[in-house]
């Protein structure tokens, strides 16, 4: 029987900062190998292992991260492509320029699993697994790290940079210690999973 996995992100409520650093933005574009956009990757800076601002590119590719000027690792990944993993320095305008995302070796006719494989319909992002040969051999944990704004560390899974998410099952949420739900992700395969739809917000109760 097919699983189909759900995430939903609640809205977390964070305390301000006494004192608010000064944000720059750092953008650039994510292009496969052919110079086409690639749209709803998933765009990470880290400092020090730990997240500090994420999105998703546009249907033109582009993203924009605002954070305090500093030495960052931009991660971008994208199922059926190799992740990138790249030192930046944050300081006023950063333009990043063109980043290239290459075919990964176990990707099956990438251009038409890259047209089907995810879609953006009104609330959500889905990833349709079951029709992704990008997917083959893939465990839950590394489906959800290449669907659209889904970071996911040791401790916790976050979308676009915001923790507080919820993880459902067949419309069953799983309330599990940290640990425990990602060994559990860890062990559904692939060829279990039918889709996995994100929903970055929910609306306000």
């Amino acid at each position: 029987m097919k699983k189909l996995i759900l995430l939903i992100l609640l809205l977390a409520m964070a305390a301000a900062n006494a004192i608010a650093a000064r944000m720059y933005p750092a953008g650039g574009r994510v292009v496969d190998e052919q110079g086409q956009a690639v749209e709803y990757a998933t765009v990470v800076l880290l400092r020090g292992g730990e997240q500090v601002a994420g999105m998703t590119t546009d249907d033109a590719g582009r993203f924009e991260l605002k954070v305090p000027t500093g030495e960052y690792t931009l991660s971008i990944q994208y199922l059926g492509f190799d992740p990138v993993l790249r030192q930046v320095r944050v300081e006023a305008d950063n333009d990043l320029g063109d980043i290239v995302l290459k075919s990964s070796s176990t990707q099956i006719e990438g251009v038409v699993v890259k047209a089907q494989l995810i879609r953006r319909e009104a609330d959500r992002f889905v990833v349709d697994v079951a029709n992704a040969p990008a997917a083959i051999g893939k465990d839950g944990i590394e489906l959800l790290e290449r669907a659209p704004g889904v970071w996911v560390d040791d401790e916790k899974i976050s979308i676009n940079g915001k923790s507080g998410s919820k993880v459902y099952v067949n419309d069953r949420e799983l309330r599990m210690e940290p640990a425990q739900l990602l060994t559990y992700l860890r062990s559904l395969r692939a060829d279990a999973i039918q889709k996995i739809e994100v929903v970055p917000t929910t609306g306000a109760d």
